[in-house]
C-alpha cells in the first residue's frame, strides 16, 4: 500500500498502522522517531494522578511487588480490588485446598466460608 503525500499529512506524526487481525503486521507514513524513552512506571503514576479520585489505584497498588499467589503465607499484606474497583489491603488469614483467603467478608464468624475472600488469579501485589 503506497501513500500519498496528502494521505501521509492526515496521518500527522502517527502515520498509519496495518493490522491482521489483532496483530500489527506494518507502518506506512511514519516518519519520526519513536517515543520509548518515557519511564512506564512513572506514565502509570501520572495517568493514575489524573483519574477520577475515587478510580486511582494509587502509588501503593501501583508500586507493589508483584509475586506468585502460590508464595503467600499467613500474615502477608496483599493489594487486592473489591467489586467497586477500589484498592484494599488486605490480610491473608488462611489456606483451603491450596488457595488462600483474606478477612475481606465474614460469613458466620469465618472468612473461609465466603468465596470471594479467595485469591484464585495466579500473581497477587505484596505490601512491602
Amino acid at each position: 500500500m503506497d501513500i500519498s503525500e496528502e494521505e501521509d499529512g492526515r496521518y500527522m506524526d502517527n502515520g498509519l498502522y496495518i493490522v491482521d487481525g489483532w496483530e500489527i503486521v506494518g507502518r506506512k507514513g511514519f516518519k519520526g522517531n519513536e517515543q520509548s524513552y518515557y519511564d512506564l512506571q512513572d506514565m502509570l503514576m501520572e495517568i493514575d494522578a489524573t483519574q477520577p479520585v475515587d478510580q486511582q489505584l494509587g502509588k501503593e497498588f501501583l508500586t507493589a511487588k508483584i509475586i506468585p499467589t502460590k508464595s503467600l503465607k499467613i500474615g502477608d499484606k496483599v493489594l487486592l480490588q473489591n467489586y467497586h474497583g477500589e484498592v484494599e489491603n488486605l490480610e491473608v488469614v488462611g489456606f483451603k485446598d491450596g488457595e488462600p483467603y483474606v478477612d475481606r467478608y465474614l460469613n458466620e464468624g469465618s472468612y473461609e466460608q465466603n468465596s470471594n475472600n479467595y485469591i484464585r488469579d495466579e500473581f497477587v501485589r505484596i505490601c512491602m
